[in-house]
């Protein structure tokens, strides 16, 4: 497909998704993110550069024509036809940037129209904080573009780099000014080689996603105005992605090849991973326990297996030091809320009642899915490099780059062998005919999970299952997908080989999968042995200064009282406001909802007390709710004793 890459060279500095900012006390900062290298990079949202584009191409296009945009009607105009309407998509998709950035911090005040010097009486006294960056920023098209289409394009860009682009806010006091050049920028075509000798049998891999731009991947609506992003990338959106891009590149044929052939490419959901974790070990298994004590991980998968075989319950103490166990859940990646405003057409400026919050996945974040497939299948997948995840792909979302590893995997003996040891190091004999088999996929097992596994001579004799609600979207037919309930990535069940064939059916099912009827949630297992069983992760250093740090919290909690007590008095309803956090149940939600209550005129006093809890929320309790909640009581505790000590030396 056509691309351009669009290099934007700044003259001026840019403010752009501005909010207020806790680390620096700024009122508006421009939309940034964490550098690799440490700092903060400049964010340039594709979506507001996608607006400015199709404002200047109306303009460009009906002085060229003489066809004016008759929006919100059904229009056919050249900008509705490549930027889309609400009857249609468009053609184009424009991505965000990121790029290093020069800051540049300054002060404004409001003018008194009536004595023409600063409002005095108002106070408007506020701070910017702006970045200078020079961005690359990739357009391309998402369907073939007509003759006429493509030679309009090339005029848009030479129009551009001759007059500029403004962005962001303060454009009419000089911000955002940039120049820009544009070059073509095609896309390879990925090409399928013959299956050679000895690849028939497929091979397990891992797929490593790292995702470029803000990601758009979020689950059932939680509240009317609340939907928050998943924790996973479901193997469904990586399909997509993967079809999508295959279509980009004009290969839509090989998507055929990959997910519909006699034995397709079998796909699992992608699990945030941390820097170092080796490769084929991001799975959380259910197995996973964490104690309350001192904050030990434990594998319990070996005294689970025991305790199935004599039938009895699993321990519910650390093996460590004994106390209370509780299921170990990852820490959820780092989510951002991004606000975008509709333009009116007639005004070219933001539409009235027109804002909108959404929840993304935050770039940066490495995922990593497990793949099962033929090693011709899997080089198609490594030629594309990259891929779009997610909703929101036409407005700068989404983009990802792909790496693909081979999983080296043992034989399934040596595997069996060492649980077997683990075992009965629990003091239970006969397990060597005992495998665990790990589920890496959301699995729509139909008919049941247990009459599948006795049809193979796999008897089941315990395990821990757990199911989760799947969406999504149907790209082919364009309509949404009914929620289904499937058994989640990471639940384990253990089996006993009971018969003579038992075995190689085993291997066959860890080979091949199950395939799923709908085509969207396959079974895809693995027979788990080996060091994870045994493995014992310490946070002893993490429980020793947990106490230290909630003291730390306590004091800090109560200095920022101290420092907004002239406020707290006067704030009726901030005793109201931190009651609800404390039963609201996601972090990200209490986030959203502090810095939500400091832009309301009512608490502008109380704003940086509140972008202050918004912070720490994200900071220290992210994947923490409960550590949230006896945070959030410190604070009511601290704001009541700052109040009612005001209200004593009032009289």
């Amino acid at each position: 497909m056509t691309a351009w890459e669009l290099e934007l060279v700044p003259r001026s500095a840019l403010l752009i998704g501005a909010a207020w900012d806790p680390g620096t006390g700024a009122h508006l900062a421009s939309a940034a993110l964490p550098a690799p290298g440490g700092g903060r990079a400049a964010l340039l949202p594709g979506s507001s550069l996608r607006g400015v584009l199709r404002d200047a191409l109306t303009r460009f296009a009906e002085a060229r024509s003489g066809q004016p945009c008759s929006r919100p009607a059904r229009c056919m105009c050249p900008a509705c036809r490549l930027f889309g309407s609400a009857e249609f998509p468009g053609k184009l998709r424009v991505a965000s940037a990121q790029a290093p950035a020069r800051w540049l911090t300054s002060a404004s005040v409001a003018i008194d129209r009536q004595t023409r010097t600063a409002w005095r009486a108002g106070g408007a006294l506020w701070t910017e904080r702006k970045a200078v960056a020079s961005f690359t920023v990739r357009v391309e098209a998402t369907q073939e573009l007509a003759d006429d289409e493509l030679e309009l394009l090339e005029s848009f860009w030479a129009w551009l780099a001759a007059v500029g682009v403004s962005l962001g806010q303060r454009r009419s006091a000089g911000a955002g000014s940039f120049e820009l050049r544009a070059r073509r920028a095609d896309r390879s075509r990925p090409e399928l080689r013959a299956v050679a000798a000895g690849e028939v049998e497929p091979r397990r891999y891992a797929l490593r996603i790292r995702l470029l731009e803000p990601a758009h991947v979020v689950g059932p609506r939680q509240r009317d105005f609340y939907r928050d992003a998943l924790g996973v990338i479901p193997g469904s959106t990586i399909r997509g992605a993967i079809g999508q891009a295959l279509a980009l590149t004009g290969r839509g044929d090989l998507a055929q090849e990959l997910f519909r052939s006699e034995r397709p490419m079998l796909v699992g959901p992608a699990f945030a991973v941390e820097a170092g974790r080796p490769v084929g070990a991001a799975v959380p298994w259910l197995s996973l326990r964490r104690c309350r004590g001192a904050g030990h991980t434990v594998d319990l998968l070996p005294a689970l297996v025991a305790a199935a075989l004599k039938e009895e319950p699993g321990p519910t103490t650390c093996p460590r030091c004994g106390a209370p166990l509780e299921h170990d859940r990852p820490t959820p990646p780092t989510r951002l809320v991004l606000g975008h405003t509709a333009i009116d057409p007639r005004t070219r400026r933001a539409a009235q009642g027109q804002l909108h919050y959404h929840v993304a996945l935050a770039p940066g974040i490495t995922f990593e899915a497990q793949l099962v497939a033929r090693p011709n299948l899997i080089e198609i997948v490594a030629q594309l490099g990259e891929v779009l995840v997610g909703g929101r792909r036409a407005r700068g979302m989404g983009r990802a780059t792909l790496e693909v590893h081979e999983v080296p995997v043992p034989s399934l003996e040596e595997r069996m062998a060492r649980l077997a040891a683990a075992v009965e190091e629990q003091g239970v004999d006969g397990a060597d005919r005992v495998a665990v088999l790990g589920l890496v996929s959301d699995a729509a097992a139909a008919p049941s999970l247990a009459e599948v596994l006795r049809r193979r001579g796999l008897e089941p004799v315990g395990g821990e299952l757990r199911t989760v609600e799947r969406g999504g979207w149907d790209e082919l037919n364009g309509a949404p997908r009914a929620l289904r309930e499937v058994l989640e990535a990471g639940s384990w069940v253990a089996v006993r080989c009971s018969t003579p064939g038992s075995l190689a059916a085993l291997g066959e099912l860890e080979r091949w999968g199950l395939a799923d009827p709908e085509e969207i949630c396959p079974l895809v297992v693995e027979v788990r042995g080996g060091e994870e069983v045994v493995e014992v992760k310490t946070t002893e250093e993490e429980g020793a200064t947990r106490g230290a740090e909630r003291d730390r919290l306590v004091r800090e909690v109560r200095e920022l009282c101290r420092r907004h007590a002239e406020e707290l008095p006067q704030a009726a309803q901030l005793h109201n406001l931190l009651r609800y956090a404390q039963q609201t149940p996601s972090v990200e939600e209490v986030a959203l909802f502090f810095e939500y209550q400091a832009s309301r005129r009512e608490f502008r006093d109380q704003a940086p007390f509140l972008g202050d809890l918004a912070a720490r929320a994200r900071s220290q309790y992210a994947g923490d709710p409960r550590g949230l909640r006896e945070f959030l009581a410190v604070v009511v505790r601290a704001a009541q004793v700052e109040r009612q000590a005001r209200r004593r030396e009032g009289g």
